[in-house]
Formats: structure tokens, C-alpha cells, sequence
């Protein structure tokens, strides 16, 4: 990958409301504008302001210039970034202030919306899913991750945005190198791993106190509030309040013991439970690290993409950007960060005893079955 540095002061960005006729240009009326991409959702956001003198001026209201529905476009250097659609129109005529704000979303926000009930054969491949589902959504798709082979799939009422979540998650675990990335660019919805960025964005600072870099303001948060240190594994119920007991799996009990318990009854056995207590362990059991950093706005970072930080003494490494968001008008943005060195592959594989009596179990209770 190629290693630049960047002027963020020569950004021009252009909002252009879509309307019949001549569009709009709304530049020159923003009283506040951003946009960005969220963590743990695939749906990019743009929200901005306009005064009410503007619109007492054009003699509109606001649902009348941009009605819900609504286009707009954001270019940044003449550069098309995205395409949003206007969910909410919300005029706000206080004592402090009289704006209007308008909320706008991209193409993932139908994938959220929109519930079906689908059925896939064992053998499809992620991409093959990937372009069918999209295909149904009318969204144009450039997939870029792993593929691997699914089993049967079979939703109920479910938002597309779920299924596609479900979908990816199975091939992370299985052939993934990274968690995968779910962002529309340019009208389009990519699907790709983490550091997909040509160019790695450096920021540094020589002295937090003084202003001697590009970081405006950076804090890096180390918690275990709410994490699980051990899991401990029970089975049916033998007597009164005594269970079967499969024994603990222990995390990280340095930090004290914080205990979950599983069952395995029903259609959950013993080794079932330990592949979920592992999952638990890595997912919801490590010290969570959070790195927030305010920065000269660069419009090309998004969510997905690799940065490099230089701090003095305190850091000098590469991170994953888990969100962004970029602020048009103040020429700023902040991102949350993770370190690109975080192992946050799950592995769930039993020892080959264990498999082997899972084996046994289930062909005994498959010739029960078949009694």
C-alpha cells in the first residue's frame, strides 16, 4: 500500500438537491452538515441544517424544498461520494434558534426496512447470495470478500439487512481474514474486508498541548465493564436444583470473576454449549479497547478503511476505522478506531476426543430415531 500525507484546507464539498428542472445547489444555505458511516449498522447517514430566514425568503416550507423522498447528492473536489435519500424533515422554531434538519440516509436504509421470508438450498456460495439478495433490493454490488459454501438457509420475516449481516458473519468466521465491510460508495454497495483503502492516511502529533500536528483531540478508553470472565456449562436437571455439570471454560479471570451460565437441554448438547462458551469468551470476554481521534476533515476516509497514527511516546501504529464522521461545514472529522493487530477470529473447534464422542452421540441418536 502507498504511504502519502494530505492538505485537507483545499476540500471544496457540493450538496445538490435533485429537483425538477435546474437542481439545487446547497452549498451557500447550510447552517451545519454531516455525514458518515456508522459502527455496527451498513447504513450511511447525511444530516444538515438550513435557517428559516432562507426558506421565509424563497417563500417555502421546509417539507415543500426538500420533501421526504427527496435526492441529494454530496461531492467532495468534484468527486461523487454518495446519494441519499430524505427520511426526515424536522423544523425546529425555538427561542434559540429556527432551522430546519433534514436526515438522509443511503441505499442500505431499504435493506433495513424491508423484511422477506426467503429459502436457499445447502451449497450456495457467499457471492452467489450476496447477488441474489442485492439483485431483489435493485442495488448494484461490488463484492470483494472471501466466499465460501453455506448450509440451508431458510428466513421468516426477516430484514434484508439481518440476512446479509447472518450471511457475511458465517463466511467471516469460516474463510474471512477480517471482519467484513458493508458501505456504499458512489451509489454502489461494497462489500470488502477491512484496510481496503489504496492509501493509508497518517495523522500525527508531537505534543498533545501544543498545536503541532493534524490531531485535534484523541482518547483512548480501556474497559471490563460488562465482560464475561467464565462460563460455566450445565446439563439436565438430575434432582431437585441439581443440574449436570460439564464443568467452566475461564477467560480472563484476572479481572475478576464474571460468570454466565449455559444449558445444554433440548436440542443444545454438551458440545454445542462449549462452542458457544467459547464464542463468548473471545467476543464478550476480552478488555475493550476504544480509540476515539478528532481530525482536519479528510472525505475520503470511510469506514472499513486503514489510518496511521504517530503520537509522540504514546502510539505509532496502524488502525481500522470502525466509524467516521465527516463535518462539511467546521472541516473536521472523528473516527473510532481499533488496533489493525487485534485477533478477532473465534475459534470454536473442539479437542478430537470431544468430537469424536459428539460423533457417537449424534449416530446413537440418529438410530434412535430411525427405531
Amino acid at each position: 500500500m502507498n504511504l502519502i500525507k494530505y492538505d485537507p484546507r483545499k476540500t471544496q464539498y457540493y450538496l445538490i438537491l435533485e429537483q425538477e428542472g435546474e437542481n439545487l445547489e446547497l452549498n451557500g444555505i447550510l447552517e451545519s452538515c454531516s455525514w458518515g458511516d456508522n459502527e455496527g449498522d451498513a447504513i450511511g447517514k447525511l444530516e444538515f441544517t438550513i435557517a428559516q430566514t432562507y426558506l421565509d425568503k424563497v417563500k417555502k416550507n421546509s417539507d415543500e424544498l426538500i420533501p421526504n423522498g427527496s435526492f441529494v447528492r454530496l461531492y467532495a473536489d468534484k468527486q461523487y461520494i454518495n446519494r441519499y435519500r430524505v427520511r426526515r424533515n424536522n423544523l425546529d422554531l425555538s427561542t434559540s434558534s429556527r432551522v430546519v434538519k433534514i436526515s438522509a440516509y443511503d441505499r442500505m436504509y431499504n435493506f433495513a426496512e424491508c423484511k422477506e421470508s426467503w429459502y436457499y438450498a445447502e451449497g450456495h456460495t457467499t457471492e452467489n447470495l450476496m447477488q441474489d439478495i442485492f439483485a431483489r433490493g435493485e442495488t448494484e454490488l461490488v463484492y470483494q470478500y472471501p466466499s465460501t459454501k453455506h448450509p440451508a438457509i431458510i428466513t421468516k420475516n426477516e430484514a434484508m439487512l439481518d440476512e446479509i449481516s447472518d450471511i457475511l458473519d458465517y463466511a467471516w468466521t469460516q474463510v474471512g481474514n477480517t471482519k467484513p465491510v458493508v458501505v456504499v460508495s458512489e451509489g454502489k454497495t461494497i462489500i470488502t474486508e477491512r484496510g481496503w483503502n489504496e492509501y493509508i492516511y497518517v495523522f500525527h502529533a508531537e505534543n498533545m498541548m501544543v498545536d503541532d500536528g493534524n490531531i485535534i483531540h484523541f482518547t483512548r478508553d480501556a474497559s471490563v465493564e460488562g465482560i464475561t470472565t467464565r462460563v460455566l456449562m450445565l446439563g439436565k436437571e438430575v434432582s431437585e436444583n441439581v443440574f449436570e455439570n460439564f464443568g467452566a471454560l475461564d477467560g480472563h479471570t484476572e479481572f475478576d470473576i464474571f460468570q454466565e451460565v449455559l444449558y445444554a437441554d433440548g436440542e443444545k448438547t454438551q458440545w454445542d454449549i462449549k462452542r458457544e462458551a467459547k464464542r463468548i469468551l473471545k467476543e464478550e470476554g476480552e478488555q475493550k479497547m476504544e480509540y476515539s481521534i478528532e481530525t482536519p476533515d479528510v472525505p475520503h476516509i470511510r469506514k472499513g478503511h486503514k489510518v496511521k497514527l504517530e503520537i509522540a511516546d504514546v502510539l505509532n501504529d496502524y488502525f481500522y476505522v470502525l466509524s467516521v464522521s465527516h463535518d462539511v461545514v467546521n472541516r473536521t472529522m472523528s473516527m473510532k478506531l481499533q488496533p489493525v493487530d487485534l485477533n478477532e477470529k473465534v475459534d470454536t473447534s473442539l479437542s478430537p476426543e470431544e468430537e469424536r464422542q459428539e460423533a457417537e452421540y449424534k449416530k446413537k441418536q440418529e438410530e434412535e430415531k430411525n427405531k
